[in-house]
């Protein structure tokens, strides 16, 4: 629905400027002026599919006045199109959403997307989130696993298990969880494991609150990546190298402040 709306857009773009094919075509067949109810598409061949597309939704959009530039314009067809779009086939829930409805996940993609990191940690964040790894749980539940149960330890294979659970993990997550206590002032115990799952707390000050995000971020990547064959140690090294590298942004005090030097050695 999205990628249709966005390709009349680019289309209609690609009309205003002279010299394209696709503006060669418009003024061809006299799209651009085409405003029957419904539009008289026959004369498109069938091989211009998307042309014909684009007359025949651009037919329900009024036209561009002369008060309106072409920013205010090419959103208004955005809008107009998808808003009819919606109205006769609504927007589905994703399967993470209606398998978790109890969480808040207007505040979690908001963490995941304002989180202080790079791509790739996002896009390894936004994988865990959605429950999409190949887990032995995840394997066995569409027959494609012999067994639900981790190779390591013998537990249930989970997404939540290979994060905190599992080998190191248990010791990396205990250390962790002191770290972001600390930050917080409470007791380590009121630091859950689904942080790392479903990070949907809101916390104040905004640098804290990046800072936590980033710590967590940390931690669900490199336990994805490493979790075979990590330390304590290995990932507090990490750690201080990617603080580092975090460190010589110069956005880095409005960002996350100086709380991340609690990131240190092992108390």
């Amino acid at each position: 629905m999205k990628c249709r709306t966005l390709l009349i857009t680019r289309l209609w773009l690609q009309g205003q400027r002279t010299g394209k094919l696709t503006a060669g075509w418009q003024k061809y067949w006299s799209i651009k002026g085409l405003r029957n109810n419904p539009p008289d598409l026959r004369k498109i061949p069938p091989s211009l599919d998307y042309l014909r597309t684009f007359a025949q939704e651009l037919a329900y959009v009024d036209l561009r006045t002369q008060d309106e530039n072409r920013r205010t314009y090419r959103r208004r067809i955005y809008w107009s199109l998808r808003q009819m779009a919606e109205a006769g086939n609504p927007p589905r829930e994703m399967r993470i959403v209606l398998s978790h409805p109890e969480e808040d996940w207007g505040q979690l993609w908001v963490n995941l997307t304002q989180c202080w990191s790079t791509q790739a940690v996002k896009i390894t964040w936004y994988k865990v989130i959605h429950d999409i790894f190949p887990t032995n749980e995840c394997l066995h539940r569409i027959s494609l696993a012999d067994t639900p149960l981790c190779g390591n330890c013998g537990s249930l294979d989970t997404i939540q298990h290979r994060i905190t659970d599992c080998g190191a993990g248990a010791t990396i997550w205990q250390w962790t969880q002191r770290r972001i206590a600390w930050i917080l002032r409470t007791d380590p115990r009121n630091i859950p494991k689904d942080w790392t799952t479903h990070p949907h707390f809101r916390l104040w000050l905004p640098q804290r609150h990046r800072a936590i995000t980033w710590i967590l971020a940390q931690l669900v990547w490199y336990m994805i990546r490493e979790r075979n064959a990590c330390t304590l140690q290995d990932y507090m090294d990490f750690l201080q190298r990617t603080r580092w590298k975090a460190y010589q942004h110069t956005q880095r005090r409005s960002k996350v402040g100086n709380y991340l030097a609690i990131l240190g050695p092992v108390a």
